[in-house]
């Protein structure tokens, strides 16, 4: 892996890091929503990290699906509204699920590109998009 991708993965992780870390310093509410398109950009950083690590190693040993089926459904249970009564009070624990969706995330994608090149990239796109979707209308009471 050349320095250049290194230092850009690094550079996506410790953005994405940032990004979990918003809870311990701002506790605004901004609506589920919202909540679900900032957990978006959280999924994004951790499958862009996750993607341009495994680059160019695929294996086809299908014990790599664990993590392709397994971490969206860990994310998708993450995103429950139900869950947010519970850990919007408690910063800390805010800020865990924040990092657990990015982990998560990093690990869907780069289970995926191990996989099968391009696995990842399509693993990440719908998880996103999961998320997205998610924000019209998901938990939301109408």
């Amino acid at each position: 892996m050349s320095g250049v991708r290194r230092t850009v993965a690094f550079i996506f992780a410790i953005a994405t890091l940032g990004m979990a870390s918003v809870p311990l310093f701002y506790s605004e509410d901004v609506g589920i929503a919202t909540h679900h398109l900032l957990h978006g950009a959280l999924i994004a950083g951790g499958v862009i990290t996750g993607i341009i690590l495994a680059q160019g190693r695929p294996t086809g040993k299908s014990v790599w699906i664990f993590g392709i089926v397994g971490a969206p459904l860990l994310i998708m249970f993450l995103m429950w509204p139900s869950l947010y009564a519970l850990i919007d009070t408690a910063p800390a624990a805010h800020a865990g699920e924040h990092l657990a969706i990015a982990v998560f995330a990093f690990t869907c994608a780069y289970s995926g590109e191990r996989y099968a090149k391009g696995v990842g990239v399509l693993i990440g796109i719908l998880t996103v998009g999961m998320a997205v979707l998610a924000s019209g209308g998901f938990g939301v009471v109408h």
